[in-house]
């Protein structure tokens, strides 16, 4: 894959791979992609997809299925440029307008955290999204109903204001204390 990139002008691997190509060839393409963060190439195709006039980084907020998976596959090759295309293209909020993202972008956030080098401004946009984020997507997140309450309402040591983890609850009944 990496020799491909290397010899093949970027002009033809846009026009069999991404643009003429049907999306499941793009979802696998964009998967590979996600694996060679060392060569120049991908880093540069990913840093196109996601920059923030890219074709992924400009609807960033706002992607359908294909779009999340081409983001979410080819995000560890160029962390930053998904970071940057989330951070130029955030919508506008206030407290009557919540951003709408779905569970990618903090799933995203969360990821890209890990770098030392962008865990503040990750943390930054997750702390934005949890103040002004819209509720479902909060709901979402968190794996539970759009009542804030979740499918298993248990209280004990594992519940957490609602979250429950019920299946370790149940578990502790059977547990024997030798």
């Amino acid at each position: 894959m990496r020799q491909l990139l290397y010899r093949t002008p970027f002009a033809r691997i846009q026009e069999c791979l991404i643009n003429n190509a049907p999306q499941r060839l793009t979802i696998s393409f964009s998967r590979r992609l996600g694996y060679l963060d060392t060569s120049a190439e991908a880093v540069a195709i990913v840093r196109g997809w996601l920059d923030p006039k890219g074709w992924i980084g400009s609807y960033i907020w706002n992607l359908n299925e294909f779009g999340k998976a081409v983001f979410q596959n080819s995000l560890p090759t160029n962390p930053e440029a998904g970071l940057n295309a989330l951070e130029m293209n955030l919508p506008t909020y206030d407290a009557d307008t919540p951003i709408i993202a779905g569970n990618y972008v903090s799933r995203a956030l969360r990821s890209m955290a890990w770098n030392a080098a962008l865990f503040d401004r990750c943390a930054a946009l997750l702390q934005l999204l949890s103040v002004y984020g819209s509720l479902d997507d909060l709901y979402a997140q968190a794996g539970v109903g759009g009542d804030g309450v979740g499918e298993a309402d248990v209280e004990g040591p594992d519940d957490l204001g609602g979250l429950a983890v019920a299946h370790r609850w149940e578990d502790m009944g059977s547990m024997q204390c030798n």
